[in-house]
């Protein structure tokens, strides 16, 4: 058993994480219910540090290079310019590159597409049968 820093309520040791840091036994001095509310309302109070954390993690971009992305792009997808505030990173999935920044449509299209010229250049003749060129 163990008190939770936050609520002060005596727990058992699974209602906490562990910690790596042999600190309390091994495990955090906050039970898992007060930890997740604490850490929902510093995503909420710190949106723009939370993407900026994401972005760095999971493609080893920081704020300054997605701001300067933005700034080349114009604030506009890279695919079909339309302008937003907020552009997905796209990436190459089999060498992690970052190519540029996409809104959302076109970011899961192209994953949607395998990534392949060749599948889009098949989607762009099966879409020219019926459409007229624009």
């Amino acid at each position: 058993m163990k008190i939770c820093s936050r609520c002060k309520k005596e727990k058992p040791l699974t209602d906490f994480f562990k910690q790596s840091v042999n600190r309390g036994g091994g495990f955090r001095s906050e039970c898992k219910t007060c930890h997740n509310a604490w850490s929902r309302g510093y995503a909420r109070r710190n949106p723009d540090k939370i993407r900026a954390a994401s972005r760095k993690y999971r493609y080893g971009i920081t704020e300054p290079e997605y701001s300067a992305f933005w700034a080349r792009q114009n604030g506009c997808c890279a695919i079909c310019s339309i302008s937003s505030k907020e552009l997905d990173v796209d990436h190459s999935h089999g060498s992690g590159v970052v190519r540029g920044l996409l809104c959302r449509q076109c970011n899961q299209a192209i994953g949607l597409f395998k990534e392949s010229i060749a599948v889009l250049d098949s989607a762009k003749s099966y879409l020219c049968k019926f459409l007229p060129l624009q």
